[in-house]
């Protein structure tokens, strides 16, 4: 969870931290539900639109980074 006051990606929680959203690719995993609880945190932090693409995948297990990076909305940083 950020601090009172801090803004940026230094704000957000650290990876697999229990207040960190986390994305395991599994089947039964929702990635709306992903997506919207990062939003939340990112929106909370003052991210801007390339910060948030950059640091998504900080919380998305390491097996599918690959896939993520392959994203029309990752590449265009959007």
């Amino acid at each position: 969870m950020a601090a009172p006051g801090t803004c940026g990606v230094s704000g957000m929680p650290y990876p697999r931290s229990k207040f960190a959203p986390f994305f395991s690719g599994k089947v039964d995993q929702d990635v709306k539900d992903f997506l919207d609880e990062y939003e939340e945190k990112v929106n909370e932090n003052n991210l801007t639109d390339t910060q948030k693409v950059e640091t998504v995948i900080r919380y998305v297990v390491k097996t599918q980074h690959h896939i993520w990076k392959s994203l029309p909305g990752y590449i265009d940083c959007d």
